[in-house]
């Protein structure tokens, strides 16, 4: 069987050729489509394949960052608890083999207590294009540097 680009040009060139037969070009456009259809009937079990081990994959991926919220909260709660108990017997320094522990000193942070209350100055800004907005004033005829109205690229429904 032939891949689907060489079925594609095919058919492409024999609806432009005018001087064969109109019973034998029909014929052999059955046919070419008829093994396109095959192949394009391929292309879809490939897809529903693929959507399965897509769908598998999202759930490892769910699975695995689950299991790391839970392995990294167990960390942290481990080492709030070392440092908590080195605080309270006024242990600052432990050494081993394997490994050093050292009390650190606090260090001052800043702690927002209710951020609707802070000043504009002291905020970070993000900005984003609005399309939709962008869209709209576009489609009523406005002229807007640096975008443009174009087109997606054609889709496939697959049912």
């Amino acid at each position: 069987m032939k891949p689907l680009y060489e079925l594609t040009g095919q058919y492409l060139e024999l609806q432009d050729l005018e001087d064969i037969p109109e019973d034998a070009l029909a014929d052999t456009l059955e046919a070419i489509e008829g093994e396109f259809n095959e192949k394009a009937v391929r292309i879809c079990h490939v897809l529903a394949n693929a959507d399965g081990s897509v769908e598998a994959i999202d759930k490892e991926i769910k699975r695995l960052q689950e299991k790391k919220r839970m392995l990294t909260g167990s960390k942290e709660r481990l080492k709030d608890y070392l440092r908590e108990k080195m605080e309270r017997s006024g242990i600052t320094k432990i050494t081993s083999d394997l490994f050093n522990v050292t009390l650190m000193k606090p260090r001052e942070v800043v702690v927002i207590d209710d951020e609707e209350k802070i000043d504009m100055e002291y905020m970070r800004v993000s900005y984003a294009p609005d399309k939709t907005k962008i869209k709209n004033a576009l489609k009523d005829g406005a002229e807007i540097e640096g975008a443009h109205m174009g087109l997606s690229k054609a889709g496939v429904k697959i049912s």
